[in-house]
Formats: C-alpha cells, sequence, structure tokens
C-alpha cells in the first residue's frame, strides 16, 4: 500500500506532560498567526489594487465599493472551504496532529497553505516519509525504518483526528476573523507591479476571453478545464513574443493615466 506522509516533524526532545504538548501547541500557533495575517493581508491587498485598476482602466461608469468586494471574495471563499473545496488564496488557515512516539517524543503533521517552515520552532527535526519512491540519500536506512515503523504506529491507516490530538489555527474562519484596512493597505503592490497586472489583464481578457466563450457554445455541457488552460498558455507564449511585448506596451501606455498613483483608504470605501 502507497503511503506518503509529507509536512512531517519530530520533537528533538522527549514531551512528558500533556501540559507540556499544550504548550508546544500554543507556541505553534503563535508562530503561525502574524503569518497567517501577512498572507492574507498581502492577497487581500492584491485583490483590492486588481479591483480598482481593473474599474479605472476600462472606464466604467457604475463603479462598486472595492471593500465591499472584497468582503464578498472573502464570505465566498470561506463558503467554498466549508464545503471542502481548495482555495489557496483565501485559506490561511492550519491545522496540525500530535501523536506519542514510543521513546517520549512527540510526532507532528502540518496541514496549510501557508509557508509555514520559516516560522516552525526549533523544537521541530523533518520526519517525513513514502515508501512509493527511493529513500533520500540524506537519510540511513535504519532511521527511514524507524520513521516507517513511528507512523505506522501513530496513525495507521486512520484519518489524523482518529488516533492523534488536532488543533487549529483559526477554526470555521479560515482566516483572521476581522478585517484590518491599515494593514492590508500596508501591502498594496507598487504602482508599476499594478500597471503590468492592469495592462496583462485586460490583453489576457480581449484574447482569451472570446476564444472561451466560442469553446462553452461548442461543448456547453462539459467541463474544459484542460481546453482553458491550453488557451491560457498559448496566450502566455504570444505575450512573451515581438508582437506580444508591443501589444503589452501599448495596452500600458493606454491606461496609466487611468490608474490612481496611491490606493488610499478613501479609494477602497468609496460607494461604500
Amino acid at each position: 500500500m502507497s503511503r506518503k506522509i509529507y509536512d512531517a516533524w519530530r520533537s528533538t526532545r522527549p514531551v512528558k506532560t500533556v501540559e507540556e504538548l499544550l504548550a508546544i501547541g500554543r507556541e505553534l500557533q503563535l508562530a503561525l498567526e502574524p503569518l497567517s495575517k501577512q498572507v492574507f493581508h498581502t492577497n487581500a491587498a492584491h485583490f483590492l489594487a486588481r479591483h480598482i485598476d481593473a474599474q479605472c482602466s476600462i472606464l466604467e461608469t457604475v463603479k462598486t465599493c472595492a471593500y465591499h468586494a472584497l468582503q464578498q471574495a472573502c464570505d465566498d471563499a470561506r463558503a467554498e472551504l466549508a464545503k471542502g473545496f481548495r482555495n489557496s488564496t483565501w485559506d490561511v488557515n492550519a491545522e496540525w496532529t500530535f501523536w506519542p512516539a514510543d521513546d517520549g517524543h512527540i510526532l507532528l503533521q502540518i496541514f496549510t497553505e501557508l509557508p509555514y517552515k520559516k516560522v516552525l520552532p526549533a523544537v521541530w527535526k523533518e520526519y517525513h516519509y513514502q515508501n512509493a519512491g527511493d529513500r533520500p540519500k540524506s537519510i540511513c536506512e535504519k532511521e527511514w525504518e524507524k520513521r516507517a515503523d513511528d507512523w505506522q504506529k501513530a496513525k495507521g491507516d486512520k484519518a489524523p483526528s482518529q488516533t492523534g490530538l488536532s488543533m487549529e489555527l483559526w477554526g470555521q474562519y479560515n482566516g483572521p476573523h476581522a478585517m484590518d484596512l491599515d494593514a492590508i493597505l500596508e501591502h498594496i503592490p507598487a504602482f508599476e507591479t499594478r500597471l503590468k497586472a492592469a495592462a496583462t489583464s485586460l490583453l489576457r481578457n480581449a484574447v482569451c476571453g472570446p476564444l472561451v466563450q466560442n469553446l462553452k457554445k461548442e461543448k456547453p455541457d462539459c467541463h474544459l478545464p484542460t481546453e482553458v488552460a491550453q488557451i491560457l498558455r498559448t496566450f502566455n507564449d504570444w505575450l512573451f513574443s515581438k508582437e506580444g511585448q508591443n501589444a503589452f506596451q501599448n495596452k500600458s501606455v493606454e491606461i496609466q493615466a487611468l490608474l490612481p498613483k496611491e490606493i488610499t483608504k478613501d479609494t477602497v470605501l468609496e460607494n461604500y
């Protein structure tokens, strides 16, 4: 039976009491919380910039409030996540499970989209295992076999919550409970970055939009992720061609004066 255990760790010292284990869990929570907020604020800032720049660059006469659009996007994403769908943009939650090992140490597995390794407390040592590929050369055969035995005893073939102690960063919210607009505005991309993104988006919509619509008319009852992905890949290749770069430069010049130089709280809350 194929077995793959990734994002897996082992404590570097024994854990003797439940209180000590919960303290380690709290330490992990305190390390992950600011990272989660940073990722959320960055993603929210990019969303606001795209929303505002898109409306300005196509000269919409009726503009929707960017802040309201952000709230709606977060609510929609949380509804999707509650149904079990993935959403890497807005899922800044983290879950982890502890299991006891034979020698008093603790095994840990983390489930998250966050780049958590850079903030993981030093008490943890990488301890993954898989039997579907070759053993890493950096791990001796004796340790590899011990990892296999440790994880089999800890997890067996059951879900983590059935065999270990599970904790969660944000619970049912899948992210920070409150919207901190001041923190979000600190992560707004620079004007040149926004201009590039807006020009690329307009060109992508102009080139790919009609192709995708025709495809849907030809195959109305089909789910078409592969075909749509191919259209987008073709567009990306074209964008880096001489013709595509000329079109990109022309579009950038065309919309440069339309985008706000700065995105402020007033810009975000306009029409709220």
